[in-house]
């Protein structure tokens, strides 16, 4: 059988690692997660820098949706499509290599597109404020794109991770490649394009990622937020109490999850969403809440 070559084991590095020893010669089922990197108090000063770069970001996008200027809505058009996959982290989701897939013209279409329509109203009411929300609420973003544009969108802050990896396990030093990669600069706000000596096994350069940075299975799911909050927010609100017993009665999840109201999954997230928050309830907030308190347990079992 085949054996993948982890980046420890390609640079004979004998010592534990910051960084996610992923296999350098094909792509792994990993992903970025942001809110991931929210929730985890390091490394820094990479945390701050990576969480700055997704902010102005997702700030742009959103300040040119509210604008309304046309001209501004297009540049931001050229933003989201200016992303290529940033297949040098060797995380995703291809099946030819590490190199094989990517979409960035359609991922930013269909993202500013939301924004414009669907998700409009989320924008202007200030609750899709962050880069990981996306996948909540805009069709086609799942685990593997939203990781790709986070990637990207990060990769400042990645790129200087990967240096001072470099400097601390020498044995990253021995095969290099010098490298142009476009990186989101978040002073100007804008991409910019930057040159740099990165490990790169077999001549194909390599960027690091750190520790507890991507998941299996990312924090901010639509399914997840749609089970979670959205039906939980319904289960709620239709409760009644029974005249006979006096108990309260709820519907079902998997009984909810099979009405016609609810059963597109991104149309339900929105809907709710923005009904909930008419009755002051916000249930980004509560499900941001729910991982933040899940996400502590683990870390918890973990120690």
């Amino acid at each position: 059988m085949f054996k993948l070559t982890t980046v420890r084991e390609y640079f004979q590095i004998g010592t534990e690692v910051e960084f996610e020893d992923v296999h350098i010669d094909s792509d792994n089922r990993i992903y970025l997660d942001l809110h991931a990197v929210r929730l985890n108090q390091g490394p820094e000063p990479f945390r701050s820098q990576a969480l700055e770069s997704a902010d102005t970001f997702l700030g742009e996008l959103a300040a040119a949706v509210l604008s309304g200027d046309p001209v501004r809505v297009n540049r931001s058009s050229e933003l989201l499509c200016n992303f290529r996959e940033p297949w040098q982290t060797r995380m995703g989701m291809s099946h030819e290599g590490f190199r094989g897939h990517g979409g960035a013209q359609w991922t930013g279409g269909a993202v500013l597109d939301a924004m414009t329509t669907n998700a409009e109203a989320l924008v202007r009411v200030g609750v899709l404020k962050h880069l990981e929300q996306l996948p909540l609420f805009v069709d086609g973003v799942g685990n593997d794109i939203c990781s790709d544009l986070t990637a990207r969108v990060i990769m400042d802050a990645l790129l200087d991770f990967t240096e001072c990896q470099m400097h601390i396990h020498s044995g990253l030093r021995i095969e290099t490649e010098m490298t142009d990669i476009r990186t989101w600069d978040a002073n100007f706000q804008r991409w910019k394009s930057r040159r740099l000596q990165l490990p790169a096994p077999g001549g194909h350069p390599l960027v690091l990622v750190p520790s507890g940075w991507a998941r299996a299975n990312p924090l901010m799911t639509a399914r997840r937020f749609h089970g979670v909050a959205v039906l939980g927010h319904v289960q709620e609100s239709e409760a009644r109490i029974d005249p006979k017993t006096g108990r309260l009665m709820t519907i079902s999840k998997e009984v909810l999850k099979k009405r016609s109201d609810l059963a597109d999954i991104r149309d339900a997230n929105i809907r709710v969403t923005l009904e909930a928050l008419s009755h002051n309830k916000f249930l980004l907030k509560s499900f941001e809440a729910y991982l933040a308190e899940w996400f502590r347990m683990q870390d918890n079992v973990a120690a």
